[in-house]
């Protein structure tokens, strides 16, 4: 498994402020379910700074596109693949609306083959990451080496608005 952490609700309080902020933009249906992330992007090459993601929105219907029109949805053309893990109901199923999967491959398709970037990635989960997950992660650290990927989780809490 990909090395996680614990966040620092105390040095770290402003991540946990900004999941509140962007779920509580989200409709109802949405603000109290799913796993939510968010990663701090500081990619030579990237504009964006921000990067979000809710494992249940993988497209933008109805008035999201108006809530939140930056979000990381599920890939059409992913560079790294989702395999399949065990979710908390015991049963296994393929990851692929996974919210560290949707922000690592939207980072990657602004990447690229520029496998030189430099930088800093720290990804925010409230839920531990799961084993594709972990894969995918260890696979973007791999391809682009020279950003410093940090990941860190909420130990499984959700942050409600």
């Amino acid at each position: 498994m990909y090395p996680t952490r614990q966040i620092d609700s105390v040095t770290e309080a402003h991540i946990i402020d900004r999941v509140k902020e962007i779920r509580g933009n989200l409709t109802s249906r949405y603000k109290k379910s799913g796993n939510f992330a968010v990663a701090e992007v500081d990619v030579c090459g990237i504009s964006k700074s921000e990067f979000y993601a809710q494992s249940s929105i993988n497209e933008l219907k109805g008035n999201l596109e108006h809530k939140v029109p930056d979000i990381s949805l599920q890939p059409e053309n992913p560079m790294f693949k989702a395999t399949e893990a065990v979710g908390k109901e015991g049963e296994s199923y393929l990851r692929n609306t996974d919210t560290e999967y949707k922000i690592l491959n939207d980072i990657a398709s602004r990447l690229g083959e520029n496998t030189q970037a430099t930088g800093k990635n720290k990804l925010f989960t409230e839920l531990d990451i799961c084993d594709s997950c972990s894969k995918v992660i260890a696979e973007f650290a791999t391809k682009y080496k020279n950003i410093e990927l940090e990941v860190i989780h909420n130990n499984g809490n959700r942050i409600i608005p």
